[in-house]
């Protein structure tokens, strides 16, 4: 099982009021809004990131939770099953991550030498996460808001981390609904890691 290092915190707003219901496509868009970062400890900082979301159908988050409503749906689970419900296994026999056991995907990019490259982190770990529902209507309804994700990006060797203090950063952003949608991708704005206060 992929071990995961970090430690998510998602905050939602939800925009809804008593107006004529916007038409979104049933596919989520998502724009980029801010990036914050704070230095508490000498080996990670802590990155917020807020994005704002529409989404025509809204069916956005999973709630995967012991009685929730997405409990044991294989489409969320931990790796990939067929029609049947057994395991996709690849050249080699081993299970396939499930890419949408997640809703909320993140890459890592740093300046080097002038130009922004993708960062490859050891395997199984990652900064991609789980928001939860964000309507618990069984209609079809449009929803428009913001989300906040909060987590900790570990710093040098001792997690075996690309990333450094001093190194320039950004992150690209997307998001999947419960019908498996992708949304856009969005990039937020360079940030240097540990420049940013206690």
């Amino acid at each position: 099982m992929p071990l995961r290092f970090y430690f998510p915190i998602f905050i939602l707003f939800i925009l809804t009021g008593c107006f004529d219901e916007p038409e979104y496509a049933d596919e989520p868009a998502i724009e980029f809004v801010s990036i914050g970062a704070f230095s508490f400890a000498e080996s990670q900082e802590d990155i917020r990131l807020i994005i704002s979301f529409q989404d025509g159908d809204g069916n956005l988050g999973i709630n995967d939770n012991i009685g929730g409503e997405d409990e044991g749906n294989p489409d969320f689970g931990e790796f990939l099953v067929d029609e049947n419900g057994n395991p996709v296994l690849d050249d080699e026999g081993d299970s396939i991550i499930n890419k949408f056991r997640n809703n909320y995907f993140i890459n890592v990019y740093k300046e080097v030498d002038g130009a922004f490259q993708l960062q490859e982190f050891p395997e199984g770990q990652n900064y991609n996460g789980v928001f939860p529902r964000l309507s618990d209507s069984e209609n079809e309804k449009a929803l428009e808001g913001e989300i906040e994700y909060t987590f900790e990006l570990f710093l040098g060797t001792g997690f075996s981390s690309p990333i450094d203090r001093g190194d320039i950063v950004k992150f690209e952003i997307q998001i999947a609904d419960r019908s498996l949608n992708l949304s856009n991708i969005v990039e937020s704005n360079p940030i240097v890691i540990g420049n940013n206060g206690n």
